[in-house]
């Protein structure tokens, strides 16, 4: 009995020291805690998490295409091949019409030199053998007659030159009348000289006649000599006063011829002007409904016109112009809930549709402008690419015009221990915002 209570004892004790955990055991595991605890905050501000606002994104260049559409219906002619090089203003295709092409084309081409024409009007008579008789210009055809019409006034007007005759006629009846006027003044002085002889003869004789020394016949033959002279003064006078009224009169007609003469020059200048003004319009119309230019440097890529005599209907997308630009663009579309964080110089990750990610993997880009407004809370976003698309898997991706896909912009790239405590300050605001509040409704 003693025995089977010592052992028992004895067991209590053994029990106790088995349930006592070993000091080590407990200073080795809180270690182990801490170093784990430690890891974890380092790993928190090692270990970023990218806050990003992503939409769809078009690539494009700076320089985007330019889409040829069909102004008319008819048949096509085709003066280029797909993927050819044309330069601007180039006419790639046009609509045929009842108007001749080459004349058109010819009188495109002549349009420098009538425009000269038109700034410099004196050229006018050297110049109208150069212009062509064109008679299928289609709907330009009566602004090109009445532009070319009046060329041939202003030259028949200057060829003529009626009113520059009239006034060099004119010119010489004046040098005539003006020499006849020094004439008649030097006569009247003649005239007012035997005038006076006449008088004091006149005087004399009739003095010795109421003396009865000379006889009647005498006396009145001094006496008609005397009005006689005087008469003479006085048509003299008249003939002065008719040549210098003719004289005025001519200098007169003259003014007025050359008055007239440069009226009807500008008149027909401004006819020139005009005529050619609608020139200009009517051409431009015509080339814009049936030619097709291209606006810019680049390769010209048909769309579903591959052939001649192909018809196309108006509205129509015959070709686009596709630059050699190598400013690589992308337009991203994002909404304006987030718009505030976007920022310029930000990185866009750019994962193309067309190019599945886990096979080619994405390009990155930067934010080089910020629209100001927005559509329907849409906002465009212009990033910039590199030249050569790279991707992060090194694989090279042509480029295409529209390509689509989805941007990503990181807008912000904090670590985990930064987004915890950015949680927590914006909380501890908002209670201080609703203390503040409620303080003031109190």
């Amino acid at each position: 009995m003693v025995e089977i209570e010592d052992n028992i004892r004895r067991s209590d004790a053994v029990h106790e020291m088995m349930a006592r955990t070993p000091p080590w055991i407990a200073r080795t595991g809180s270690i182990l805690l801490f170093i784990w605890f430690c890891i974890l905050i380092t790993l928190s501000f090692i270990i970023k998490y990218p806050e990003i606002l992503d939409g769809p994104i078009n690539i494009t260049t700076k320089t985007p295409p330019a889409e040829l559409v069909a102004k008319a219906n008819g048949r096509i002619n085709l003066l280029v091949t797909n993927n050819d090089k044309v330069s601007k203003d180039q006419i790639i295709a046009y609509i045929k019409n009842p108007a001749s092409f080459e004349e058109v084309v010819l009188l495109n081409k002549l349009m420098p030199f009538f425009e000269g024409l038109v700034n410099n009007p004196a050229k006018i008579r050297s110049k109208m053998d150069s212009i062509p008789n064109l008679t299928n210009l289609g709907q330009v055809q009566n602004a090109y007659n009445a532009f070319v019409s009046k060329l041939f006034a202003y030259d028949l007007t200057y060829t003529l030159e009626k009113n520059k005759r009239l006034v060099a006629s004119n010119l010489e009846q004046v040098g005539t009348l003006e020499r006849k006027a020094i004439l008649l003044d030097e006569k009247d002085k003649v005239l007012q000289q035997e005038l006076q002889i006449a008088e004091d003869n006149f005087k004399k004789d009739q003095s010795l006649y109421e003396r009865g020394h000379i006889s009647k016949l005498d006396y009145d033959a001094s006496k008609t000599n005397f009005l006689q002279t005087r008469k003479n003064i006085q048509t003299n006078r008249q003939a002065l006063i008719e040549n210098r009224q003719n004289l005025q009169h001519l200098t007169y007609n003259n003014n007025e011829l050359t008055l007239n003469d440069k009226e009807q020059k500008e008149s027909l200048n401004v006819g020139i002007k005009a005529s050619y003004n609608i020139l200009v319009s009517e051409l431009k119309a015509f080339k814009e409904e049936f030619f097709m230019t291209s606006p810019i440097y680049g390769n010209v890529t048909f769309f579903d016109v591959w052939n001649n005599n192909q018809f196309v209907n108006k509205g129509d997308q015959v070709a686009f112009i596709v630059t050699d630009s190598k400013d690589i663009l992308g337009k991203l579309q994002v909404k304006g809930n987030k718009f505030g964080k976007v920022k310029l110089g930000q990185k866009v990750r750019v994962k193309l549709n067309s190019y599945p990610m886990s096979e080619y993997g994405i390009l990155f880009g930067k934010v080089s402008n910020i629209s100001k407004v927005n559509k329907n809370n849409v906002y465009v976003i212009d990033v910039d690419l590199p030249d050569t698309l790279i991707t992060t898997y090194k694989k090279y991706i042509p480029y295409k015009h529209e390509m689509k896909g989805l941007g990503e912009i990181i807008t912000e790239n904090m670590s985990i221990i930064e987004r915890i405590f950015y949680h927590m300050r914006s909380l501890g605001r908002k209670e201080y915002i609703g203390d503040e509040e409620l303080q003031k409704k109190l």
